[in-house]
């Protein structure tokens, strides 16, 4: 089957749940990096057979490959090719790579852009400093929203009522003794977002891990994205972290800026 066979399968019947299937599968392995054949039929619930003959669909289109040393199956070239193209052919990835490099390599911040989909944050672009973090996201890849900087920035962009829509049923996931897991608790820090334009996560997604977003802007002076910056926590003095926070809220205003922002951006529409 080719390519073109496979997406138009869209739409066929009974054949769309395949489709839906190998989606599921690319987003699994994603989110794992390599697996087999009897461990994604685990994790989907689905016979060994079926699987092997949707990992074997996807392989033959280029979507996904199979490791010859241990016949596990990961992301494959076509599947990067097409999610690549979705920063090439936006303003956001021209904007946003300068700040981004200048945060990690001339400040030591590991720094991130992402955006909120469906109910998570989904990373666009990552750029690990040499600092002691030991960053394991991807581009493509899931963060929480409520116990992450970057996420938090999105909520505070929306009106009270549809930020407890997106987060969901209480209690949110607990990742550190830190996290906050209601949005009665959240609700405070959102309306600060909404004045300061900063978002902080202090070890609140990960254990000694302090980081701060700022909004991107689009011409219109609406939300389209977040900035975040992430360093060790421990150690860090008052003025260290005023500083790291300026220099992330002065890299988000620059890429909002050649967006075509509004020199002074308004607060979020939340009330």
């Amino acid at each position: 089957m080719n390519a073109v066979t496979f997406i138009g399968m869209v739409g066929m019947g009974a054949e769309s749940q395949s489709v839906a299937r190998a989606v599921d599968i690319l987003q699994l392995l994603s989110d794992n990096g390599s697996l087999g054949v009897r461990e994604i039929a685990r994790r989907m619930e689905l016979s060994p057979t079926i699987v092997h003959r949707l990992v074997s669909t996807l392989a033959s289109t280029g979507l996904a490959e199979q490791a010859p040393d241990t016949q596990k199956y990961r992301i494959g070239y076509r599947a990067f090719r097409i999610g690549s193209s979705f920063l090439s052919q936006n303003d956001l990835d021209r904007a946003s790579t300068p700040e981004l490099v200048a945060l990690a390599e001339q400040h030591q911040i590991s720094s991130f852009l992402g955006v909120l989909r469906g109910g998570a944050m989904v990373y666009l672009k990552v750029v690990k400093s040499n600092g002691p973090i030991a960053i394991n996201n991807q581009p493509g890849s899931l963060a929480a929203i409520h116990s992450t900087a970057f996420g938090k920035v999105m909520l505070a962009a929306l009106p009270d009522k549809e930020a407890a829509e997106v987060l969901g049923k209480e209690p949110y996931k607990r990742l550190t003794k830190k996290t906050k897991v209601t949005f009665r608790a959240l609700l405070g820090e959102l309306r600060e977002i909404r004045e300061t334009g900063i978002a902080i996560s202090d070890e609140e997604n990960l254990v000694n891990v302090y980081s701060v977003g700022a909004a991107v802007r689009d011409a219109s002076g609406e939300v389209i994205a977040s900035l975040s910056g992430a360093v060790p926590r421990q150690g860090m003095t008052k003025r260290e972290i005023e500083h790291v926070n300026a220099l992330v809220k002065s890299a988000a205003d620059s890429v909002s800026r050649k967006m075509g922002a509004p020199s002074a951006p308004s607060g979020g529409r939340g009330r």
